[in-house]
């Protein structure tokens, strides 16, 4: 699997986070994932909310973003 990169606004380490969609239920939910940036200072901490169906998908799209 791909790595991830720094986050480009402002260089922190991101992690994959996992997450239930709807229904919110974690038995029949649709899981999902999103990059987020570890940084509670960051311009984009937890400002992006953009799922995907895989963790591959979900690190691609941070992979290809720019800033700094």
């Amino acid at each position: 699997m791909e790595k991830l990169k720094s986050c480009p606004f402002c260089g922190a380490i991101p992690i994959v986070q996992k997450d239930v969609r709807f229904p919110r239920n974690l038995d029949t939910g649709i899981k999902a994932f999103e990059v987020i940036c570890t940084n509670l200072d960051c311009p984009i901490y937890f400002a992006d909310n953009t799922y995907f169906k895989t963790e591959k998908e979900a690190i691609k799209a941070w992979n290809r973003r720019t800033g700094k």
